[in-house]
Parts: structure tokens; C-alpha cells; sequence
């Protein structure tokens, strides 16, 4: 991936979309599902030398209504970002490694599930 500033911002909690359109499923299961969108976002910011995940506490769909300013601090920090550095690939110690094996492993599990499928 191209070296440009990437800022995700991860969702710790559910909000009333998500409530009622998972109404009646395990808190535990919930849970779960966030912590993996953490992992697949640690990831996806890791593959490129200066990618971040901001953990923020909302549901996803009311994130920018909850929060604000978390929409617009990591919006000023992209385009600051930007500014400072040209755009140009930079060797970062141990990333294509982590990444390469990051991306086989996400292709793994999509095989494995299509196969499961039929």
C-alpha cells in the first residue's frame, strides 16, 4: 500500500441501529464482534507505514453524531498529515512481513468459508 496517513476510527459500542437490528442476540456475541472489527482495523492500519486505529465510544452508524469531533480531529490529522510528508514509499522495518502475512491469513479464512458454503 501507497505511504499515505490512514486513520480508522473503531467503534466500541452499539447504538440503537444496531441494537434493534440485533435485538435478542448474546451481549458476549456483541462483544465479540467488536473486538474482531478492532483486530481487522489493528490490521488494515498496520499495513501502511503511518496508519492508526482511534478507538471511539459509539456505535458505528452514530459515530459523527456522538462524536464530533473525533470525525473532525482525524480529518485535520489526515490532511496535516498530508502536508508534512510528500506521498512516497518508506521501507518500515518488520511491516511487509506482518501485512503480507496479515493478508494471507484474511485469504485463508475466505477460502475456508467459501468452501464451508458450498
Amino acid at each position: 500500500m501507497p505511504d499515505v496517513p490512514l486513520t480508522v476510527l473503531c467503534s466500541m459500542a452499539t447504538d440503537g441501529f444496531e441494537a434493534a437490528v440485533l435485538a435478542g442476540e448474546d451481549e458476549m456475541l456483541l462483544r465479540a464482534e467488536i473486538e474482531g472489527n478492532r483486530r481487522l482495523y489493528e490490521a488494515l492500519a498496520g499495513s501502511v507505514p503511518r496508519g492508526e486505529v482511534r478507538l471511539v465510544d459509539a456505535g458505528h452508524v452514530t459515530m459523527h453524531l456522538r462524536h464530533p469531533g473525533a470525525v473532525i480531529r482525524a480529518i485535520g490529522d489526515l490532511l496535516a498529515g498530508s502536508r508534512r510528508r510528500p506521498f512516497a514509499r518508506r521501507a518500515r522495518p518488520g511491516l511487509p512481513g506482518r501485512a503480507l502475512e496479515t493478508r494471507r491469513a484474511a485469504t485463508r479464512t475466505q477460502v475456508a468459508e467459501r468452501a464451508a458454503r458450498g
